[in-house]
């Protein structure tokens, strides 16, 4: 019996599990739960589930870094609505 391939992140939903942004972002799972009990990305919460928006989480990138759209140029499009945001802005990394 052939196995079926895993969907890329991109043809999949827009919202992502915890795992899938740890793919996502070259993180451990873990450290992708601590920066949500951290609230240190922008994550939503239904029910018991933790969910996070890929273009919440691209908008959070870009705010992290002024360098990073010149970084991200030619490797993909980013479709970018801050209204998707709780607070209308990405959250700062803490320092």
């Amino acid at each position: 019996m052939l196995k079926q391939p895993k969907q890329s992140l991109a043809q999949e939903s827009p919202l992502l599990n915890v795992e899938q942004l740890a793919l996502y972002l070259n993180l451990k799972p873990s450290k992708i739960r601590m920066m949500v009990f951290r609230k240190e990305v922008p994550y939503l919460k239904i029910g018991a589930l933790v969910r996070f928006h890929r273009q919440a989480i691209d908008a959070w990138l870009l705010g992290l870094s002024p360098s990073l759209p010149n970084m991200l140029e030619g490797t993909r499009s980013l479709l970018i609505d801050s209204s998707i945001l709780s607070n209308g802005s990405p959250q700062r990394r803490r320092q």
